[in-house]
């Protein structure tokens, strides 16, 4: 089955104007938005620009019955009113053709609050989005937003149900170290990965004493030295079902693993180094494999912070973004672009847009379009 291009896919979405009011189709606005994104704009008007400028060219590659550019107002009328739910169907539609996003099995949850988008006026709090990343190929997966009644943590589990991803692992926060997120995750044949903090007292004291009793499985030590810093990382594997006389974690809490850090981190204005150490437990019910896939788990959690959200906040100014009403649609739009460079390979996602300003060709060669 031939993958559906971009368009096709945004021709999915439901049109929330009256017919009369259709003067722009939807399909193009969102692609011409789309490129504009890839091409370094971050509002409404800077897509407007956009558009204005490669208007004639756009209209040869993308036909509809357009006659001129669509003005600021329209833009982002039609963005906000569009449907988050069928914008995420689109975009889980897009990532499911790109390569690397099937058969990925290491898959980072984390939360994001969109800090412009709050509305002191309506007193409406910033909004927060749930993320999946994939860390090894480096593709958003999925999102969903977080309504003010509840937290991140039923909405993981949730997700985890509603994406139903069997044979992956997926690594969280302490603060989802929860039975539940466990069994969300056994229910679709997956496991959990996730640190252990204060949050849970009772198994944070348990897995200290752990090495005072039981020796490790297995232990993985990787260094990593760069400019300004230099990072030692011991990783210890414990068999610790029925270790930590903790019952009710007995069927959760398999293996424990330990990572004791030790970083040196230069001072430019001294010359000297500063020496930190830190230690940090984790716990998971995936019992099959080696200390250095944990290893690389525990490390690709973080991909989901340095690949996607500083990204986000860096390249696509989102934090910036004073986008109010429904700003999960923009956010999306973000995410398929960010998806699009991931899966040209793109190492910097500034410099790229700024090539693509110079040169709208550029965007419009890339695969996944």
């Amino acid at each position: 089955m031939t993958q559906p291009t971009l368009l096709e896919i945004f021709s999915y979405i439901r049109d929330h104007r009256r017919a009369e009011g259709k003067l722009y189709p939807l399909p193009q606005i969102l692609m011409f938005c789309l490129l504009a994104m890839l091409a370094g704009a971050t509002s409404y008007r800077k897509m407007h620009e956009f558009i204005m400028a490669h208007f004639r060219r756009l209209s040869l590659l993308f036909p509809s019955k357009m006659r001129k550019a669509p003005c600021y107002a329209p833009i982002r009328n039609i963005m906000a009113g569009l449907d988050p739910i069928d914008m995420e169907q689109a975009f889980r539609l897009h990532t499911a053709g790109l390569s690397g996003a099937d058969g990925s099995t290491l898959l980072a949850v984390d939360g994001k609050s969109l800090r412009g988008s709050f509305d002191a006026l309506k007193d409406k709090k910033a909004t927060q989005i749930l993320s999946v990343f994939a860390t090894d190929g480096r593709i958003i997966l999925a999102h969903v937003e977080i309504d003010d009644k509840t937290n991140e943590i039923p909405v993981a589990q949730a997700l985890i149900a509603d994406l139903h991803l069997e044979g992956c692992l997926f690594t969280f926060d302490a603060l989802h170290c929860q039975k539940k997120t466990f069994q969300a995750a056994a229910a679709v044949g997956s496991h959990v990965l996730v640190q252990v903090k204060d949050n849970q007292p009772s198994l944070l004291a348990a897995l200290d004493e752990l090495p005072a009793t039981i020796a490790p499985d297995e232990t993985f030590t990787s260094s990593e030295n760069s400019r300004n810093r230099d990072e030692y990382r011991h990783l210890q594997v414990f068999h610790s079902e029925g270790a930590l006389d903790l019952p009710e974690w007995d069927e959760y809490a398999l293996k424990a693993i330990r990572v004791y850090r030790r970083t040196w981190i230069k001072d430019t204005k001294t010359g000297g180094w500063d020496r930190r150490e830190d230690i940090a437990w984790y716990i998971t019910n995936e019992t099959a494999r080696t200390a250095e896939f944990y290893a690389a788990a525990v490390r690709g959690h973080w991909e989901i912070e340095n690949r996607n959200h500083r990204v986000r906040d860096g390249a696509f100014a989102e934090d910036a973004s004073r986008i109010r009403v429904n700003p999960g649609i923009c956010a999306r739009v973000r995410s398929i672009a960010l998806n699009i460079f991931r899966f040209n390979e793109v190492k910097n996602v500034a410099n790229e847009q700024w090539r693509n300003a110079l040169s709208i060709d550029r965007a419009l060669a890339y695969n996944g379009l």
